[in-house]
This record gives structure tokens, C-alpha cells and sequence, in this order.
């Protein structure tokens, strides 16, 4: 099985919406009513909203291929992070999926690994990020990466407010 991950550029837009989208509904499909996940995911994964993300610097998407077909996606996004974050150099893994069918396959370890790698080589020391408090199976994948909780943040869910849990790792 061939894969590469590499830095998305602006012409990838439209697959990132689209992985983001799928991955994000399908994650909480089980947990969360369908109609607002597929208004929050139309939203949030809009190919414009995703376009100008690409173009934000120093943030970055990260896009996982198998066999030349899109897999997954990570995004580092640079900004003051919430309370408890209190590493050096701090920067938010702000996204992080796989398609469902692309689960179980090491391909998450190497989304993260490249995540990790990718950091440091734009010199940040700290790496955070938010994780819905129901989603035992990030919470478990992330503290075997060595992230552990330091508080936690509301997620504006529409018009619901859920719980985030903040984790961080040195890098």
C-alpha cells in the first residue's frame, strides 16, 4: 500500500472540505442528531472556509493519500491557546481525520507522526488540542501519543454548547 503525506496546497481545497465533512459526520453520527451535523459539517467544512484556511500562515493542512486517493487530513493552526496550555512555542493540532473505511490501518499513526514532525520543523515546542469529552477512542489514540488533559472549553455545537477537553504534549 503506497501512501504519502503531504503539505495541501490551495488547489486541494475542495478534498479537504469533502474529507472533513465525511470524517466529521461520520465519527458522531452515532452520538449526534444527523440533520445538525451535516449543517455544522456544511459550515465548518465549506470549500471557501477551507480555501482560506490554506491561505492563513503559519497554519497548515496536512493531507494523507493511499494509492493516490485521499485518505485523511491534519491541520496545525498558530494562535493563543486556551488556559492550561502552558508549554513553550504552543500549536493547536486543530484537526486530525481519516476516512471511516481508512480506520484501523496504522494510518492514524502516521497522519500523527507527520503532525509531530511537522511542528517541529516550524519550531513550535508544544502541541495542543480540544477532543469532544464522548469520543473515548481519540481520547485513548491521543494519550498514547503521550497527550495528557489540562482542562477543558466549550464547543459551540449550533445553539449547544458541548464540553472539549484540552490535551497537550511536549514535542
Amino acid at each position: 500500500m503506497t501512501t504519502t503525506i503531504r503539505q495541501a496546497g490551495p488547489d486541494d481545497a475542495a478534498t479537504l472540505a469533502q474529507i472533513g465533512a465525511e470524517a466529521f459526520t461520520t465519527a458522531y453520527a452515532a452520538d449526534l442528531p444527523l440533520e445538525r451535523l451535516a449543517a455544522f459539517a456544511a459550515e465548518t467544512f465549506a470549500e471557501a472556509r477551507v480555501a482560506a484556511d490554506l491561505a492563513e500562515q503559519p497554519g497548515c493542512y496536512l493531507l494523507l493519500e493511499v494509492e493516490g486517493e485521499a485518505a485523511g487530513l491534519a491541520q496545525l493552526r498558530d494562535g493563543p491557546p486556551p488556559r492550561g496550555v502552558t508549554g513553550p512555542r504552543p500549536v493547536e493540532l486543530s484537526k486530525i481525520y481519516l476516512l471511516e473505511k481508512r480506520i484501523g490501518r496504522g494510518l492514524g499513526t502516521a497522519l500523527m507522526q507527520a503532525s509531530v514532525d511537522e511542528a517541529r520543523r516550524r519550531g513550535y515546542a508544544t502541541l495542543w488540542l480540544g477532543v469532544w469529552e464522548r469520543n473515548p477512542r481519540a481520547i485513548a489514540f491521543y494519550r498514547k501519543w503521550g497527550f495528557v488533559e489540562v482542562g477543558d472549553i466549550a464547543f459551540h455545537f449550533g445553539d449547544e454548547i458541548q464540553r472539549d477537553l484540552i490535551m497537550v504534549r511536549a514535542l
